[in-house]
């Protein structure tokens, strides 16, 4: 990732962070804190991590973010194709 980038994002972009553990989902938070990206941020839980604890983290500290899932997998399982 080249931070530096993050300036040069417009309101229409987006950037997606995808979250394996609670490492990931601080080092996610302390980019946002540091760049202030002006773009859409998304959270993707890594397929079998707990969403539920991603979902708890995000509304504790009052994240402007979405939280994205794999809808394909929640339907459908972890199969190749679907």
């Amino acid at each position: 990732m080249i931070f530096k980038n993050i300036s040069f994002l417009k309101e229409k972009d987006q950037i997606k962070f995808v979250i394996n553990d609670k490492d990931d989902y601080n080092y996610a938070n302390k980019i946002i804190k540091k760049y202030k990206p002006i773009c859409s941020i998304y959270f993707q839980p890594v397929w079998g991590t707990n969403i539920k604890d991603l979902a708890e983290w995000i509304i504790k500290d009052e994240l402007n973010v979405n939280l994205g899932l794999q809808l394909h997998k929640v339907i459908w399982g972890n199969i190749r194709g679907k």
